[in-house]
């Protein structure tokens, strides 16, 4: 990826334990890891406010669970100065 780049997509690809994963860039590119075993599954962000900010999982021999982390990025604009606030949203804990 390059600067200005960011993930707006990925698809997964799981059945016991996570087989592939795809990712997809604002600017149409697409860089796919793994096999082509498992359930196909798509995530996207829960709003164009979002952005994803990091990656966690766990693992084994393989990948085994997997899950993203989503920032939300709002301007507070006042007459005199303006503020960004972020919210950090993290996976549930399993």
């Amino acid at each position: 990826m390059q600067s200005g780049d960011w993930i707006n997509k990925i698809d997964i690809r799981f059945g016991s334990r996570v087989d592939s994963l795809t990712f997809y860039t604002n600017k149409g590119l697409k860089y796919r890891y793994g096999g082509q075993g498992g359930d196909p599954s798509t995530i996207i962000p829960p709003t164009t406010n979002y952005r994803w900010t990091g990656i966690v999982g766990k693992s084994g021999a393989s990948l085994d669970k997997i899950g993203f982390i989503f920032t939300l990025t709002v301007w507070d604009v006042s007459h005199t100065h303006a503020h960004q606030i972020t919210k950090v949203i993290y996976p549930e804990e399993q």
